[in-house]
């Protein structure tokens, strides 16, 4: 493959089979640096991706991935998806949408593959994938971190914990912020209409069951974080019979804009539903979000075989997070902070069309970042403004250059530095 494939990148084969007269074809499509990995250190095996989505990278083809399973049973996941913004003309997600679709407005950016981590820094097994959302019809300025941690030992081997780690690439502060996410269950005991929705309010959790003939398996998400609260049960069909009070809407005939805004910004709404086929969103915010400073939510998916398990394996969840997480993740960003400044080479190298440049400043410094030709005329100007100390990355989107060598420089304080670049077209 070429050094330039980019991340989940599908290849189609067509494999010709030929005997006398006999022919015959199969066909066998592959991806290279795919955008999914599959967690399973613990009873919960579920598939992550850096596409902003949970479970199968795309419901479509239900065979790449786990989804997500509890002890070895079924997929109880059809699918999972971010869903963010700060109104309803601006937001972001990957859910599907209002026709026959899905959105796809998350991208992997420039060394932000999925990788995963067993054991990991802070737990059994870690996994992490960089993404944004420069898909969408209006980007945010946002680049998200979604890392998870899992443990194996009894007592926590039935949660994941996913940490998102929202970064404002902007110049200016992004107000009315809202983070969610998306579940529509599938507990299968030979029809989804009998599936329930609920919500535990003191533990904000929401979490499905079957009610009928199904799996004894309780399936939820939690929102780990304090502040804002947003949890919205859905009947999947707006006109079942049991979607009380009528108006409610659903999902069957498309999930609008208008709908996924309402979802994660009208705080707690309708907290139970089914018997039905069901989903549920659950999120935070808002808030104010400073430029180039991060925001952290997270949230546990958990499982267990009955709702007294299910709680009980939240507040360890929840106990877990307030003692190790919040405390080593601090730490290890203080620990982080650069000690000098440091250019680094661009991601992809050469790179087509675009690609990530990575510097980082010891102290509060006015930052100029500039491109120019081999003749040392400008081209563009990436960042002039002072920033605080810190790790950051801009992307260059060199669309509109024709192919050749281009140089880079930063400028910051008294330190300069200048690296070569190339666009391969």
């Amino acid at each position: 493959m070429a050094e330039n494939t980019p991340s989940a990148h599908y290849v189609n084969f067509t494999l010709t089979i030929e005997t006398n007269e006999y022919r015959d074809y199969d066909y066998v499509t592959l991806s290279v640096l795919p955008a999914f990995g599959d967690l399973y250190i613990n009873n919960i095996a579920v598939t992550v991706t850096n596409l902003g989505r949970i479970g199968h990278p795309d419901p479509a083809q239900p065979g790449e991935g786990i989804g997500f399973v509890y002890n070895d049973g079924s997929d109880l996941l059809f699918e999972g998806a971010i869903i963010t913004g700060i109104n309803v003309d601006k937001f972001s997600n990957a859910a599907r949408n209002a026709t026959e679709g899905y959105d796809e407005d998350f991208l992997v950016i420039p060394g932000g593959d999925i990788t995963i981590l067993t054991p990991g820094l802070l737990s059994d097994q870690e996994s992490e994938g960089k993404f944004n959302d420069r898909e969408a019809e209006v980007p945010l300025p946002v680049q998200i971190t979604q890392t998870t941690y899992a443990w194996s030992d009894s007592g926590n081997q039935d949660y994941v914990i996913f940490l998102y780690t929202i970064l404002n690439t902007g110049s200016t502060d992004l107000n009315n912020y809202y983070f969610g996410l998306f579940f529509d269950w599938d507990i299968d005991g030979g029809s989804f209409g009998t599936n329930m929705i609920n919500f535990d309010n003191a533990r904000r959790l929401g979490y499905a069951y079957d009610s009928g003939n199904g799996p004894d398996t309780y399936a939820g998400v939690m929102a780990l974080n304090e502040g804002g609260i947003s949890f919205r049960a859905i009947f999947n069909d707006k006109d079942d019979p049991n979607n009380n009070p009528p108006g409610r809407w659903g999902i069957y005939d498309g999930f609008t804009d208008e709908e996924k805004w309402q979802s994660i910004s009208e705080g707690i709404t309708y907290t139970k539903a089914g018997p039905a086929d069901v989903s549920l969103v659950i999120g935070n915010g808002p808030y104010s979000i400073p430029a180039k400073s991060v925001r952290r939510l997270a949230y546990a998916m958990l499982a267990a075989d009955d709702s007294t398990s299910l709680m009980t394996y939240a507040d360890s969840a929840k106990a877990m997070w307030e003692r190790l997480i919040i405390m080593d993740v601090s730490e290890s960003e203080m620990a982080q902070t650069p000690g000098s400044f440091n250019l680094s080479q661009n991601y992809p190298n050469p790179f087509n069309p675009r690609t990530v440049i990575s510097y980082q400043l010891p102290v509060i410094s006015h930052v100029e970042l500039t491109v120019y030709n081999i003749l040392g005329q400008t081209v563009v100007s990436l960042v002039s403004e002072k920033q605080p100390a810190g790790t950051y990355q801009v992307e260059w989107d060199a669309s509109a250059f024709a192919s050749g060598v281009y140089y880079y420089q930063l400028q910051a304080g008294d330190f300069i530095e200048t690296k070569k670049l190339v666009l391969l077209r």
